[in-house]
């Protein structure tokens, strides 16, 4: 991305967003056993549920970092290093979706220098990044559909590895889980048992080896997950969700929809989970209203 101001502000956001959202349904009675989170919903996941707790000082990490400025975003020094560019040549970084398995996305990577698989969304689908020409090399050998995507730094793939103790560092906070609730790991594929140090490693492992999202489902799912709530913006999760667990029995909504406005979803999230039993509290939208007082009458 070349508007660095815009990359951080964008990751901000995000997670700003999950945890409103999350605060949200809280509100509504709900507790989840589980947190999945996709990516940046991994901090996410951590700060909503209050494992993580040092909001203002994390805003002040990444405000004062280098890392979403010049290092992981604009002139994109970690790919520069990474690959043994000039300090005055230029780097293109390209990221987007492929519709096609991973594995046939890893054999043509492996054809390639400068390219990787950074995500697998589903069985049949992932995401790529790297140098722009090599990404388009790669797109052009797979022979598939490609889906840009704007703003995405240079994570979740090597080139993240020679800024790896800053990463790390900007993700070691006090850390207090919540009881009775598992945190999974995009990395790692399985829940962890969270603490300062094991959730900086995690948040690095997927920086630096990418994410697998089907294995990380199906690992919730097989621990006994069979409702997923998602909190961030868009339904992408859910979406990938349905494609992950096609033939069993689950349900996946998001309560935010890009063709519903946002009370509409929420309220539908909330039947959703009133039809499969979860409890539910709503007061808050049915709050008692004060008795009129009526005049006296003759007596």
């Amino acid at each position: 991305a070349s508007d660095t101001g815009s990359a951080r502000t964008v990751i901000l956001s995000q997670v700003t967003l999950g945890t409103i959202a999350t605060d949200l349904m809280v509100g509504f009675g709900v507790r989840p056993q589980a947190v999945v989170g996709y990516s940046l919903g991994e901090t996410a996941g951590l700060f909503s549920f209050g494992a993580w707790h040092e909001r203002d000082e994390m805003l002040r990490r990444v405000t004062e970092s280098e890392l979403f400025v010049s290092e992981l975003t604009g002139r994109c020094n970690a790919a520069r290093r990474a690959w043994g560019v000039a300090e005055d040549a230029a780097v293109e970084w390209s990221v987007g979706m492929v519709e096609t398995p991973a594995d046939r996305a890893r054999e043509v990577i492996a054809e390639l220098d400068r390219v990787y698989l950074l995500i697998i969304n589903t069985p049949d689908e992932c995401v790529i990044g790297g140098d722009a020409s090599a990404v388009q090399r790669a797109i052009e050998m797979i022979g598939c559909p490609f889906h840009a995507l704007e703003g995405v730094p240079t994570v979740h793939c090597e080139v993240a590895s020679t800024v790896a103790e800053a990463y790390r560092n900007l993700h070691v906070l006090d850390t207090h889980p919540p009881e009775d609730m598992r945190f999974y790991s995009g990395a790692w594929g399985e829940a962890y048992e969270v603490d300062q140090d094991r959730a900086a490693d995690s948040l690095l492992a997927q920086a630096i080896q990418g994410v697998d999202f089907p294995k990380t489902v199906r690992q919730a799912y097989d621990d006994g997950v069979r409702i997923f709530l998602e909190m961030g913006p868009g339904g992408s999760c859910a979406r990938m969700i349905h494609k992950i667990l096609d033939g069993v029995p689950f349900r996946a909504r998001s309560i935010s929809s890009a063709t519903q406005d946002e009370p509409s979803a929420v309220l539908r999230a909330l039947g959703m989970l009133i039809a499969e039993r979860v409890p539910v509290d709503l007061t808050q939208l049915y709050p008692e209203s004060n008795p009129v007082e009526e005049e006296p009458g003759p007596v």
